[in-house]
C-alpha cells in the first residue's frame, strides 16, 4: 500500500512557491481524494475537516462533503458529479 504524507507533499510544494490549484480548498480536495484512495480514511477526515473550516466555493465545499462521507471505507474512484447532485 501506497502512503501519503500530506504535510510533506504540501511543504515541498510551498518551498518551490507551487500550489495544487488557485481556488481556496483545492489542495485539500485533492489530498482528501489521495488520502482515501490509499486507504488512509483517519487522515482523510481531518484534511475535510481542516477544508471545510475555509471560506470555500460552493463546488469545493460540495466535493468535501462527498469525500467525508466516502472516508469512512471507500477507496473508489468517484466523479465530481457525484459530489455536485442535488
Amino acid at each position: 500500500m501506497i502512503y501519503i504524507s500530506k504535510h510533506l507533499s504540501h511543504a515541498k510544494a510551498n518551498e518551490k512557491g507551487q500550489s495544487f490549484g488557485e481556488q481556496i480548498g483545492v489542495e485539500e480536495a485533492l489530498m482528501v481524494d489521495l488520502l482515501r484512495r490509499t486507504g488512509q480514511f483517519e487522515e482523510a477526515l481531518i484534511t475535510c475537516n481542516e477544508g471545510l473550516k475555509k471560506r470555500l466555493e460552493k463546488l469545493i465545499v460540495g466535493i468535501l462533503e462527498f469525500q467525508k462521507l466516502l472516508s469512512k471505507s471507500d477507496i473508489a474512484c468517484h466523479l465530481v458529479s457525484e459530489a455536485t447532485r442535488d
